[in-house]
């Protein structure tokens, strides 16, 4: 709970600006630029994270549902349904890991995303983040809408796998419940 309040603080706003000719300004300068630098650079990893993220949680799943194919064929074998069982319950967890990582995730990278934005440049230079981000919004209804949708079924995917593996552990204990009484 502490760490999902302190993603959600205010971002800050710093100023690169040239402070003087002394080498000590000018480190200070150099400091923040790289301050800049890796606000920026955590924003554009955390979204190559999520998709590798997603990717690998993908073929897990896939994985687990290759598992329990063959022990729906046979629901008259307490075994299979041991195994259908077995297989629900951990590709039940696993997606909602799944799910959970993948909206921390995003809540990160619009973290860092802010943290990037809120540094300004003297002189009237803007701040590289903030023109792109500005110019990603402009062109939402042309280019950026296909990201969206494509995060939407990111998301939609993790549920279907969610609903799936819910599926198979409901028709186990089902098939079950009469061979254990």
């Amino acid at each position: 709970m502490v760490a999902n309040e302190q993603i959600q603080q205010e971002s800050r706003s710093y100023e690169i600006k040239p402070t003087g000719q002394s080498v000590a300004d000018q480190y200070s300068d150099i400091a923040l630029t790289n301050l800049y630098s890796a606000a920026a650079n955590q924003f554009i990893t955390e979204g190559q994270l999520i998709w590798s993220r997603f990717n690998a949680m993908l073929v897990a799943n896939s994985i687990i549902f290759i598992l329990a194919g063959p022990s729906i064929r046979d629901l008259q074998s307490t075994s299979n349904l041991l195994l259908m069982l077995g297989t629900g319950v951990f590709g039940l967890l696993i997606s909602i890991v799944w799910l959970q990582l993948s909206y921390r995730s995003i809540q990160l990278q619009r973290y860092w995303r802010d943290c990037a934005m809120g540094f300004s440049w003297q002189q009237g230079f803007p701040n590289p983040t903030t023109y792109i981000y500005e110019r990603w919004e402009k062109e939402k209804k042309k280019s950026v809408g296909k990201y969206l949708v494509l995060g939407k079924l990111g998301l939609f995917v993790i549920w279907m796998f969610i609903a799936a593996h819910s599926v198979i552990i409901i028709v186990a204990i089902i098939w079950l419940l009469p061979r254990c009484s």
